[in-house]
């Protein structure tokens, strides 16, 4: 357990059997390390599956979240997507990143 192997970003993960993270306001709780610090940035719609803490170069720490959402609730939530939108892709990057609307 532990941030093992050295890069640009270390980074380790939670599963949910491997946790019982409770998520509050400014804390996130996390097995064999405590209660954390938090600044959100909007609220989960459900609770996370797993969560990946990750460091970057500069010494910052940053939780990501995977959730599982119904896609009927998130219409009835947001609206229905914009069709006329552009997402545009950059081939020279070196890392990659994707972006899907349902």
């Amino acid at each position: 357990m532990g941030f093992v192997r050295r890069g640009a970003c270390d980074a380790t993960t939670w599963s949910a059997l491997q946790r019982k993270s409770t998520v509050q306001a400014g804390l996130l709780s996390l097995p064999k390390i405590g209660e954390v610090r938090a600044r959100w940035s909007r609220t989960l719609p459900c609770r996370p599956s797993s969560v990946t803490v990750i460091k970057d170069p500069a010494g910052r720490y940053f939780p990501s979240f995977l959730i599982d959402t119904d896609p009927e609730e998130d219409r009835a939530r947001l609206g229905e997507p914009d069709l006329d939108s552009a997402v545009g892709i950059d081939l020279g990057l070196t890392l990659p990143q994707a972006l899907g609307f349902a």
